[in-house]
């Protein structure tokens, strides 16, 4: 992975591509003694701070995410995908009032469908029903081909008591995904494993 700090200057390190090279074979725990291994030789390093979080969060240690995100962002660290991370990691922790600042910001600063959903979701979880149904009747005319790889509830069905926001989800999605869906709400497991997770 290569690095580049304030001044331009690009740094690679290779415990870093190993670790991402790891990762993307499933094997999450040694891609995070990788990325530990690296701190060790580069303390604080927002990289590799930034990766360890995002490893973190995938191996479902919430705390230790949020720590190492927030450690990477204060050091530097502020790409876009990072600050994502961290906006998922408050969701998941159901601290709601922050994710949703932090979806806002970063839902306008990039046109990203899925962003834009987990906005809405989180406005919907804290009640304000009306804000995230604008902002997804916005997002599924602005992305009509997207339900079905971009939303994060792809396997949420309208059920009795459903909020509007899900209810709004379901009624436009492609009839593939309408037709697979079981009575109760939920896609078969062959359907609902090829689909994204709900975050």
């Amino acid at each position: 992975m290569s690095v580049t700090d304030a001044r331009g200057t690009v740094t690679t390190y290779a415990a870093l591509t190993q670790a991402d090279e790891l990762a993307a074979a499933g094997k999450l725990d040694a891609a995070a003694q990788r990325v530990i291994e690296h701190l060790r030789r580069h303390p604080d390093e927002p990289q590799g701070l930034a990766k360890l979080g995002e490893l973190a969060m995938l191996l479902g240690g919430l705390g230790q995410a949020e720590q190492f995100l927030r450690r990477a962002i204060l050091r530097g660290a502020r790409q876009f995908e990072v600050r994502r991370n961290l906006a998922s990691v408050l969701n998941q922790q159901e601290r709601l009032g922050e994710a949703c600042a932090m979806f806002d910001a970063l839902a306008k600063e990039r046109d990203d469908p899925t962003i834009s959903a987990l906005h809405g979701l989180t406005l919907d979880k804290l009640g304000r029903n009306d804000e995230a149904r604008a902002i997804l009747e916005k997002l599924v005319t602005r992305h009509p081909t997207a339900p079905t790889s971009g939303y994060p509830t792809v396997t949420i069905c309208a059920q009795p008591g459903a909020s509007t926001m899900r209810s709004l989800l379901i009624a436009k999605r492609p009839r593939s995904i309408m037709s697979a869906a079981k009575p109760g709400g939920v896609l078969p497991a062959s359907r609902a494993a090829s689909s994204p997770t709900p975050i």
